[in-house]
């Protein structure tokens, strides 16, 4: 967090007329709340914390004069790899790399997904048969 936050200050970037801090935040904010939609909960918990670290430094490669090296010396391979394939310096040899990273992404996000309405509609066929049961059950008390 603090690395992102003061990337962009010493850049004196801002964001609305207010410090950088404050759209790092929003989006650190957005991938807490929508995370269930981006990650498997089975995943590991250190992807899960250098996906919510790479909010904090999605903009630094495109805006703050970093490298993808510079980045690699404050964090991890993860969370650097997060950051440049979400920059707009996305160089066209690396192009196929970037592509695979995100169709993966994609994917992840379509498998949670596909699992989270398998379930739901698991659980509408359950709700189903009780409320079939409840009302022969009901019926039958009705009958007496």
């Amino acid at each position: 967090m603090e690395y992102g936050c003061s990337c962009h200050a010493n850049v004196n970037h801002l964001y609305d007329g207010k410090p950088y801090a404050y759209h790092l935040d929003m989006v650190h904010g957005y991938a807490v709340k929508y995370l269930h939609l981006i990650l498997d909960p089975e995943e590991e918990v250190y992807t899960i914390l250098d996906v919510l670290a790479s909010t904090w430094t999605h903009d630094t490669i495109e805006d703050c004069r970093i490298t993808y090296s510079d980045l690699l010396k404050v964090t991890n391979e993860y969370i650097a790899d997060l950051t440049y394939a979400v920059s707009n310096e996305i160089r066209l040899a690396e192009k196929d790399d970037v592509i695979d990273f995100l169709e993966n992404g994609i994917s992840n996000i379509e498998n949670r997904k596909a699992k989270l309405t398998m379930d739901f509609n698991k659980e509408i066929k359950s709700l189903d048969r009780d409320l079939l049961k409840t009302n022969e059950n009901l019926a039958k008390l009705k009958e007496k």
